[in-house]
């Protein structure tokens, strides 16, 4: 039985998992994938200097990502 005095969850209240700048970080992965994908369409886009650096520095973010990741499936992980 359903006590009715208790009040439903605030939605408002939720537990914050991935803080701002963790998902600006994310977006700025995809916005990097994206643009290597589009870069790898021109024939010798392997020895463009920008192709080389968008790779470097999507390395980076992918880390960075990463991290993120296993910090929310610690926030997330069932006991």
């Amino acid at each position: 039985m359903i006590n009715k005095t208790t009040k439903p969850l605030n939605k408002n209240k939720e537990l914050k998992l991935i803080t701002k700048n963790e998902e600006k970080q994310m977006n700025l992965m995809m916005d990097d994938w994206w643009e290597l994908q589009k870069m790898e369409k021109n024939k010798g886009y392997r020895k463009n200097k920008s192709y080389i650096n968008k790779r470097k520095s999507l390395k980076r973010r992918a880390e960075k990502v990463d991290n993120i990741i296993k910090k929310y499936n610690k926030k997330t992980k069932k006991t």
